[in-house]
């Protein structure tokens, strides 16, 4: 889920909204230690997001997503509140979401995770966010995954209640050596994620 229907709307509107995404490269669940035996495997992502925001801004959600390879699913929930000014130009929001990576072997263990995310977008649709992501291996004899941070921006345009979107999500790392892998973060953020987004809002 990202908060698509928030972004979408109105202050002082409730609305309810289902969103299709595609992306066309890995995302950050395939490209991290989740699938660490290639770093840059050209799976597809389709999800598909359930949302729900009241008029106070409150927001739920519901996402599910699926891989071509039909190796890796996630599933995830999502609540999260929206700050939005009176002229609309300027607004904010801040999320958590918790759910699960299911393999398609029933006998890999599953992986949980939940995320903290804080964003801000205006009243024409543009929006970036950063977010947390931790997780937790259901087998305690496999070792842990370390948290991943992200970050991602894109742009809603909405025409009568449908639409459509572009964004993009990069993982963030830090850079312990300065002098040996000066350009490792400007790196690691070209390799992201570009997603569409085609839906509504009514």
């Amino acid at each position: 889920s990202n908060t698509f229907s928030g972004i979408s709307t109105k202050k002082g509107k409730a609305a309810f909204g289902l969103f299709a995404t595609y992306s066309n490269i890995e995302s950050y669940f395939s490209s991290t230690d989740i699938n660490s035996g290639s770093n840059r495997n050209p799976f597809s992502l389709k999800t598909l997001n359930l949302e729900y925001i009241t008029k106070s801004g409150l927001e739920i959600g519901l996402s599910y997503t699926t891989f071509d390879e039909d190796s890796l699913l996630t599933k995830n929930t999502l609540i999260g509140y929206h700050f939005k000014s009176k002229n609309n130009k300027t607004n904010g929001f801040i999320s958590y979401k918790m759910g699960n990576v299911e393999f398609k072997d029933s006998s890999t263990p599953h992986i949980n995770f939940e995320s903290l995310s804080l964003g801000i977008y205006s009243g024409k649709g543009f929006w970036y966010k950063l977010e947390h992501i931790k997780f937790e291996q259901n087998d305690e004899d496999l070792d842990q995954i370390e948290p991943k941070n992200y970050m991602s921006f894109g742009q809603l345009w909405n025409k009568k209640g449908f639409v459509v979107g572009l964004s993009y999500t990069a993982e963030i790392i830090e850079n312990d050596d300065e002098d040996e892998n000066e350009d490792a973060v400007l790196d690691k953020l070209k390799q992201g994620d570009l997603s569409f987004t085609i839906g509504f809002a009514i």
